[in-house]
């Protein structure tokens, strides 16, 4: 079974959420897929703490430093991962995200076809996959695996707007408390109770950092392929697993790490032509 880390914080953020959505009052994307990006090398920023200052522009007269340096992970140790992409240029990584709305999350398993016990009704999941090749060690070799290389991650960090609340009303006082009141608000008064929305409605929660591990590695790949159902299940609730279905998440930031924590790719583009590259000895 995949393993995932969260803060906290991320827990009483994600703690909200229901299995379906009546309000959504704010401006939305209904079908927006999710995102796909190549994944390169995170190098520092110029000016940073890895280059305090301008010290070498280019021809044409931009600044700029030298020379090119990994980034320093967040621990603040002033090192940089180590690990390379495959110095031929053959290496890679991608990842990709996929928002689906899901019929019936009650009937979602995990990777053993173990029910994850969500509560029957659509809701909003996000599907998350990453995969990589041609990771090096620091000699540029030899390819990362299981006995060396373990724990390598994918961070995340998002901020989503969603409808908070199951999308129901609930009676409040009276005979009828605890009955659900969402087709016929009058149904409560007749006991001298009153009809009361569930949730919050439309809300932007904090920004949640969700941490997600590659499985082991293997001749220099990564795979990485799970779900915010299975995560959430397992982390907070089956209920709060299942997220409205008028869910917007942004994507703020999106790092794969080295088995130390250590920034190693981030999205991005880029190109190398076959003279650009080191020529075999």
């Amino acid at each position: 079974m995949k393993k995932l880390v969260i803060t906290a914080a991320s827990f009483a953020v994600v703690a909200f959420a229901g299995s379906a959505s009546a309000q959504c009052d704010f401006n939305v994307v209904a079908k927006a897929k999710g995102m796909k990006s190549s994944m390169i090398r995170a190098y520092a920023a110029c000016p940073s703490t890895e280059h305090p200052s301008v010290n070498d522009p280019t021809s044409g007269g931009t600044p700029a430093c030298s020379p090119v340096t990994a980034k320093k992970d967040e621990a603040g140790t002033g090192v940089g991962s180590d690990y390379l992409f495959d110095p031929s240029g053959k290496g890679g990584c991608s990842v990709s995200t996929t928002s689906k709305i899901v019929p019936d999350c009650g009937a979602l398993t995990d990777d053993s076809d173990i029910p994850l016990n969500l509560p029957p009704g659509p809701c909003h999941v996000v599907y998350v996959k990453g995969k990589c090749k041609g990771i090096m060690q620091s000699d540029g070799k030899t390819p990362i695996n299981a006995g060396d290389d373990p724990g390598w991650s994918l961070s995340t960090l998002s901020r989503a707007s969603l409808n908070d609340g199951n999308g129901k009303a609930t009676c409040s006082g009276g005979s009828e408390d605890g009955e659900d009141c969402s087709d016929d608000p009058e149904a409560c008064t007749t006991g001298g109770g009153a009809c009361e929305e569930d949730g919050s409605g439309d809300v932007t929660v904090i920004d949640f950092p969700v941490t997600f591990q590659f499985d082991d590695p293997a001749n220099g790949q990564l795979s990485l392929d799970d779900n915010s159902a299975r995560v959430l299940a397992d982390i907070v609730s089956p209920q709060s697993a299942a997220l409205p279905t008028c869910t917007q998440i942004q994507i703020v930031d999106v790092t794969i790490k080295d088995p130390a924590g250590r920034a190693f790719a981030v999205p991005g583009g880029g190109s190398a032509a076959k003279s650009d590259l080191p020529q075999p000895e």
